[in-house]
């Protein structure tokens, strides 16, 4: 009887993990994606960019503001921001001086959504972070913490045309009211489509094929591929929960075929592997 309750059991998780890949499949695969590495907002004013299209000249940058405190003594309130400056002509999606964050699913398009509009601004507000040496106070605010993980479209142009994309953002872990501890970008992507709309997280996923448990407590994931491209395997429990997290795993293609063997992670669960450009 336990022997069988095993194959059932078997059978059912390979059946949930089969039906993740092949739903994954679907997603388009003109998305340029980037698993990272990622980056922790720089403090005292200095800069991180992002290159999307990777022409050797920045599309966007990131900071941590300077601290701006109170003439008193003991200081009662100093406080600084994390924003994001668009280069040249391109743009956040904004709300009044802050970036708009959406989460996973969201059309980033011309129109935008609800409330939003595109702005060039020199910068734009994704987080806060305030403290008083007078009263021992400090306090995280803005968009993102608000929503404590996100995403914040962008527009940017190449020669090709106007091209939508998303950014992924954290903030640090809850109760962490100390400057040391800023804002993390996690990936990005964009649609290589010019003047063509992306959704909130979307990523080009490979076509991946059944998956195969090839001894216990082992899966083998098998994928049509690029040679020469990277590959970033992620998971998640539910295929309704958003997002998906990176494991650390990332194939790069040797051929157009490509197989990994990966430990799994729960009794059911999703995986993918993505493109990451």
């Amino acid at each position: 009887m336990t022997g069988k309750l095993r194959t059932v059991k078997a059978a059912f998780l390979f059946g949930m993990l089969w039906l993740g890949l092949v739903l994954s499949a679907r997603a388009q695969d003109t998305i340029s994606y980037f698993s990272g590495p990622s980056f922790s907002f720089p403090a005292d004013g200095d800069f991180a960019s992002i290159d999307f299209d990777r022409d050797g000249t920045a599309d966007f940058s990131f900071s941590g503001g300077l601290f701006l405190c109170t003439m008193d003594i003991p200081t009662s309130a100093c406080s600084t921001s994390f924003n994001g400056v668009p280069m040249g002509t391109n743009s956040f999606m904004c709300n009044g001086s802050s970036l708009t964050v959406v989460p996973a699913g969201t059309t980033i398009s011309d129109t935008t959504v609800s409330n939003a509009t595109w702005k060039n601004f020199s910068s734009a507000t994704l987080a806060t972070y305030q403290f008083s040496p007078k009263y021992g106070t400090s306090a995280w605010g803005g968009p993102l913490n608000a929503a404590r993980e996100g995403y914040f479209g962008v527009r940017f142009s190449t020669s090709a045309g106007v091209h939508y994309g998303w950014v992924h953002a954290r903030m640090p872990e809850p109760g962490t009211n100390t400057f040391s501890f800023s804002p993390v970008i996690l990936d990005w992507a964009y649609e290589t489509r010019p003047d063509t709309v992306i959704v909130a997280g979307a990523m080009p996923v490979a076509a991946v094929t059944a998956p195969q448990i090839v001894r216990p407590e082992r899966l083998r994931l098998n994928w049509r591929s690029q040679v020469g491209k990277s590959y970033q395997i992620q998971f998640k429990e539910r295929l309704d929960a958003p997002g998906w997290t990176n494991l650390d795993i990332n194939v790069v293609a040797t051929g157009t075929n490509s197989i990994v063997d990966i430990s799994i992670k729960s009794t059911m669960g999703f995986y993918q592997a993505v493109r990451a450009d």
